[in-house]
């Protein structure tokens, strides 16, 4: 309130609005007055052209105080001078021009706004929008537009180097970078405030504190940490660059319950076109069977198949038919399977199509013809967690081993997966819980996939062996129907 006050005025006061008598008593005068705003001060400049003045009076307050200006003050027939210890508020001044004869001028008067702790008292520093951290890069900070009569953040840190440092964020200005930041050292900063623009003074916020950065492993523990809501205490974070193109993340953390978690994730960014998604069988065939998710890896790579990572995909049958997914299937091109498991009701799928767009929905969106637009495709159980930028509320409470997948709106997939059944390691999610990381990483469509025993995500270490890297809760890995994989082109 104080502050739109203030702008409210300025608009009208800070124009300095001039008036004068009907005549002068002698021929000099003010010919131009202009009075500035500050910080319980104010600057005045007045311009003359008679050389007959001598010095000028300056009256405020209803004219008891003042101020004697002489004119040998001047540069070039202006001279500027300052009003100090002002009160805070409106104030009139008039200007009164003498010869050597002592006879005056009329008085020339203009209105002012003097600046002090009310208008201090209303100034705050913008909150940062995005504060990233990531290891092994410039940490930067990401800031709202600057408005009204804020003009610039300084932001003060340290360095490696022990040095001081500081940057500024101007209007127009967006992210500043820190460069040398000094891990776990406090970062401080403060917004710059000039009222009306012609102020001559500058007004700072209180300064503040941010104790020091948090730091990353990558964006993708950045994003689930700060913004999924689930994580109160981080046990232990890895974040690996398994190819240019492929983030592998492992995040071990607890709610505010102190219930823990074990996620895993591999982040992989199709629009570079290094990468793709492959759908797997048993046997690097298209038989329905059963086999782990290790050994299905294993037989596409030595078929020539470039697998770097994958995870477990559909639901499927154990009887009459033995892996039977619930869903369809669709093999580099070849349409194994195009219809779902009678009696489940409403049915989801991942797929790839031909052109290299991503598809996540629901099987009744698809007519029989469409099967021929995907290159690869597998079923995706029953619950959908985000349909095109629109997430689903199931108020579920029963936590499992989760795996998931969805992809942004520029071609960025996360295939998520959580371990469950193992209380003080990890208890596993509700299906809300994993729409909230979903929601955490920017995710524009997802599905949840099988979980339980199933859930199983394999790399292929250094050594070109693949290796399961989460720990599922069955006594063995669980030989499954089909799976999703990461390939190099």
């Amino acid at each position: 309130m104080i502050r739109s006050l203030y702008v409210a005025m300025l608009l009208v006061l800070c124009a300095c609005s001039k008036s004068e008598s009907q005549a002068d008593v002698i021929p000099g005068k003010v010919e131009a007055l202009n009075i500035y705003p500050g910080k319980e001060r104010v600057r005045i400049e007045l311009s003359f052209s008679d050389p007959g003045i001598e010095y000028f009076d300056v009256y405020w307050k209803g004219r008891s105080l003042s101020k004697r200006i002489h004119k040998d003050e001047a540069v070039n027939r202006t001279v500027t001078s300052y009003i100090e210890q002002l009160n805070e508020g409106y104030h009139t001044f008039d200007v009164v021009a003498y010869n050597a004869g002592g006879k005056t001028s009329a008085a020339v008067q203009a209105q002012c706004m003097v600046y002090g702790e009310a208008y201090l008292s209303g100034l705050n520093n913008p909150l940062a929008r995005d504060i990233v951290f990531i290891r092994g890069s410039i940490p930067y900070i990401e800031w709202n537009e600057l408005e009204g009569d804020a003009v610039a953040i300084n932001i003060d840190y340290t360095t490696a180097a022990g040095t001081a440092q500081r940057v500024r964020v101007i209007k127009g200005m967006s992210t500043v970078s820190l460069p040398g930041y000094k891990q776990l050292s406090e970062v401080a900063y403060q917004t710059q405030y000039l009222p009306g623009q012609n102020s001559i003074d500058t007004f700072a916020a209180p300064k503040q504190i941010i104790p020091f950065l948090t730091q990353y492993a990558n964006h993708t523990l950045k994003n689930i940490i700060e913004k999924s809501g689930l994580v109160n205490r981080v046990i232990s974070q890895t974040g690996t660059d398994i190819h240019p193109d492929v983030e592998y993340t492992r995040l071990q953390f607890e709610n505010g319950s102190g219930a823990a978690f074990s996620l895993f994730a591999l982040g992989v960014d199709l629009s570079k076109g290094n990468t793709s998604l492959t759908t797997l069988m048993p046997d690097n065939a298209t038989q329905f069977g059963l086999q782990t998710v290790k050994t299905m890896a294993e037989r596409r790579d030595v078929a020539g198949g470039k697998i770097i990572a994958a995870v477990n995909a559909d639901f499927f049958d154990w009887s009459p038919v033995s892996g039977r997914p619930w869903g369809p299937v669709v093999v580099e091109e070849a349409v194994v399977k195009n219809f779902i498991k009678e009696g489940i009701g409403v049915t989801t799928y991942f797929g790839v199509k031909k052109d290299g767009s991503l598809s996540i929905d629901l099987t009744s969106s698809l007519s029989a013809a469409d099967y021929n637009s995907f290159s690869n495709m597998t079923g995706g159980g029953t619950n959908l967690l985000y349909l095109r930028g629109a997430p689903r509320v199931y108020n579920d409470v029963v936590r499992e081993p989760r795996t998931m997948i969805g992809y942004t709106s520029d071609k960025k997939v996360y295939l998520v997966l959580v371990d469950g059944r193992r209380p003080g390691y990890s208890v596993g999610m509700t299906i809300d819980e994993l729409i909230a990381v979903m929601k955490s990483l920017g995710i524009y469509s997802a599905t949840n996939l099988d979980g339980g025993g199933s859930s199983t995500m394999v790399l292929k270490n250094n050594n070109g062996a693949f290796e399961v890297v989460n720990r599922y809760s069955d006594a063995s890995p669980r030989a499954v129907a089909n799976a999703i994989a990461i390939k190099l082109k």
